[in-house]
């Protein structure tokens, strides 16, 4: 666990590295003591040398700390490691609304599947990416093209008379 300081108006940070499996008891934690989820991000570090991650911020406003913590962090940081290979994380929609979101846009963006999520829809996920194709990976290449014709969903593909 590292406690990493912060200016401003925040009081420090906590950053803790988890397994994917710890997730939901700590996430329970966190959310019965008054944090909420601020933010689920995928990160790709493997251009620097490391791996697949999924990051958790958990934030509460510092009035609802009890005063006779020993530390009152306004914000907490679960740091998840996941296999590239297979990129997945215990799903926290069951709990959380905001956490359900950000993880569909999790899985659209970086291939990192919520498992058991309620409603395992796209969000933000385009008809004309193809299958396995996540455009925040590093080596995701270039942006698939729009071909007229291939989408099917009563999308238009090109406007004519213009």
């Amino acid at each position: 666990m590292t406690t990493v300081p912060t200016s401003g108006p925040l009081a420090p940070t906590r950053s803790v590295a988890l397994d994917p499996g710890e997730l939901p008891a700590r996430a329970t934690t966190l959310l019965e003591a008054g944090y909420r989820v601020a933010l689920i991000a995928g990160h790709d570090d493997r251009t620097g040398g490391g791996g697949l991650r999924a990051v958790y911020l958990f934030t509460r406003a510092a009035e609802v700390a009890p005063r006779e913590e020993a530390v009152r962090e306004s914000r907490v940081e679960l740091h998840i490691g996941l296999d590239p290979a297979a990129p997945c994380v215990p799903s926290l929609a069951g709990m959380s609304f905001p956490a359900g979101r950000f993880e569909r846009e999790m899985r659209d963006l970086f291939g990192i599947t919520p498992i058991d999520h309620p409603l395992p829809q796209r969000l933000v996920r385009h008809f004309h990416w193809p299958q396995g194709w996540y455009p925040m990976l590093s080596d995701a290449g270039e942006p698939p093209g729009l071909t007229p014709g291939t989408w099917t969903r009563g999308v238009i593909t090109r406007l004519t008379g213009a």
